[in-house]
């Protein structure tokens, strides 16, 4: 995260234990939500065995036939399992960085010397200037070098 990146590690298998098997005799499966009912059967094995193999791609409510639905790919219930695991780590990412931007200073704080950078209009009016940056947050060049890669551009197309 200090480099700017994200990484993403999960225990699917730790997670998937909270969800009850569609084959235990304790479970009321009619009660249970569409992408839970029939996930796990035989002891939280997913999609496999009796009735689960069965309900697997019971996609007919939204398609007639999709291809590629064979024993050995994940069905529908996996699939949406694992988007919205997905869907949770990058939202919970986002919020985070939404805070950590509410709560930075401005701009202009987090600069030095920028009033005595002599930079052309266009970078001047830049909302980078203006905007909100995180605490201690430093841009990766100078606009003076920025200034110079512009002047050699320029060069190059002349």
């Amino acid at each position: 995260e200090a480099a700017g990146g994200a990484g993403f590690a999960s225990d699917f298998a730790g997670i998937k234990s909270i969800f009850p098997d569609s084959d235990d005799e304790k479970t009321d499966v009619s009660k249970l939500p569409p992408g839970v009912k029939y996930y796990l059967c035989g002891g939280g094995h997913v999609e496999t065995g009796e009735p689960c193999q069965e309900h697997k791609y019971d996609t007919k409510d939204a398609c007639d036939k999709v291809a590629g639905q064979v024993s050995w790919h994940p069905g529908w219930k996996d699939h949406l399992f694992t988007g919205r695991i997905a869907a949770a780590f990058i939202l919970e990412n986002f919020l985070e960085a939404l805070g950590e931007l509410a709560e930075a200073p401005a701009a202009s704080a987090q600069i030095e010397d920028a009033s005595e950078v002599d930079a052309p209009s266009e970078i001047d009016s830049t909302s980078a200037m203006n905007s909100t940056v995180l605490p201690d947050m430093k841009p990766a060049i100078s606009l003076l070098y920025l200034m110079k890669l512009k002047d050699c551009e320029e060069m190059d197309r002349s």
